[in-house]
């Protein structure tokens, strides 16, 4: 049986993580929530919770714990050797991913206040900068996740990342709350030059498979020769080569995307206060995006100046560009071109003209009734 330490909804992460390669076994997962998060404890404190927590799994029947919470590996070297025989610490193996995948050898460590306080990922890294990123933790502990970031997550991010000075290519993500908002973290990152991130959930659960003899991996792929993003490829059904399914899927994914651009681009507008908008109470209706991703017609409707609408949304076109670049994963995002959606005033000429044409049809019914 084997267990798992960690901090909160990071723990949760961590086991659904191992679940992926490793289903032979029981795992018991301590998702610490009476101390979390372990990224504001004092370090004598920490040392005390991760030998109390892992002596209670080993209590259990627990053979091997994975610390995923990269803080608490931190102080790993530090605690008792009778307990510290049984962890795997997560930190050398997230630092050497990180150093085979980094180009230029810069590499950037996204992490809370007490992993980079601790400098442990300096160890074995020889040019690392660390960010405090212990906001984050917050976050994700609240509920943002990938495909769902509030507007407000994506600004912190975006300061955190734009405060990086050392121009790195690679983000190590260290916390195990991160991997949560990796796909945004990475699109976001590419503004800044990161090219890869590289995750210490991932990397920390591949190392304790290995240390338990686990040579083989989801599908029987072997770790030496491929990523977890491969095995999952690999995993993968095989698609049918049939023309005119490949164009019922292809037509049936452009609607999706429309229907997504159009719910998004409306949640967006809950936050823009241009004036030219909100007084004229502009709603979007519908999006049309093209087969290749690079523009889409947005048609709005509002109440007052249809010019001064449009000049409004056309001043507010980055940042809406920026809303469906943070909660669309799409490879590209489209350039926006506002229309006017004239259907409802069609709508309305359509129900005047029925109108007139019922008054009508009453008033030469009642001249025939007076006629006879």
């Amino acid at each position: 049986m084997l267990g798992i330490l960690d901090s909160g909804e990071g723990g949760r992460l961590t086991l659904a993580m191992l679940r992926r390669f490793y289903k032979r076994e029981d795992v018991i997962l301590l998702a610490d929530r009476e101390r979390a998060p372990y990224g504001l404890l004092s370090r004598g404190e920490l040392i005390r919770t991760v030998e109390d927590r892992a002596e209670a799994l080993l209590s259990l029947g627990v053979r091997r714990i994975i610390v995923g919470c990269c803080t608490a590996s931190t102080v790993c070297p530090y605690i008792d050797s009778a307990v510290l025989s049984a962890v795997i610490p997560i930190i050398a193996p997230t630092a050497r991913r990180a150093i085979s995948v980094s180009e230029s050898g810069r590499i950037a460590l996204l992490a809370t206040r007490a992993t980079v306080e601790s400098c442990a990922f300096g160890e074995y890294i020889d040019s690392v900068e660390g960010v405090d990123a212990q906001t984050l933790v917050g976050m994700v502990e609240s509920g943002e996740r990938d495909g769902s970031v509030s507007f407000g997550c994506a600004l912190e991010i975006e300061r955190l990342l734009s405060g990086l000075k050392s121009r790195a290519d690679t983000l190590i993500l260290g916390c195990t709350h991160f991997p949560a908002l990796e796909a945004t973290l990475g699109a976001l990152g590419r503004k800044y030059g990161i090219r890869s991130t590289v995750s210490s959930v991932r990397e920390g659960v591949l190392h304790a498979l290995s240390l338990l003899g686990e040579e083989k991996y989801e599908g029987g792929v072997s770790r030496e020769r491929t990523t977890p993003e491969k095995i999952k490829a690999h995993n993968a059904p095989r698609k049918k080569k049939r023309k005119g399914r490949y164009l019922k899927m292809a037509k049936y994914r452009r609607g999706r995307i429309n229907d997504a651009v159009a719910r998004e681009l409306a949640v967006a507008l809950g936050n823009v206060r241009e004036p030219k908008v909100v007084d004229n109470f502009v709603s979007i209706t519908r999006a049309e995006v093209a087969p290749d991703l690079k523009y889409a017609q947005v048609y709005f409707s509002c109440i007052g100046s249809f010019d001064e609408a449009a000049q409004g949304l056309k001043k507010c076109t980055g940042m809406l560009r920026h809303h469906l670049a943070v909660t669309l994963n799409l490879r590209i995002t489209p350039e926006l071109n506002f229309v006017k959606d004239g259907s409802m005033e069609h709508g309305a000429r359509i129900a005047k003209l029925l109108a007139e044409i019922k008054t009508e049809s009453g008033e030469s019914d009642s001249e025939g009734e007076a006629q006879e």
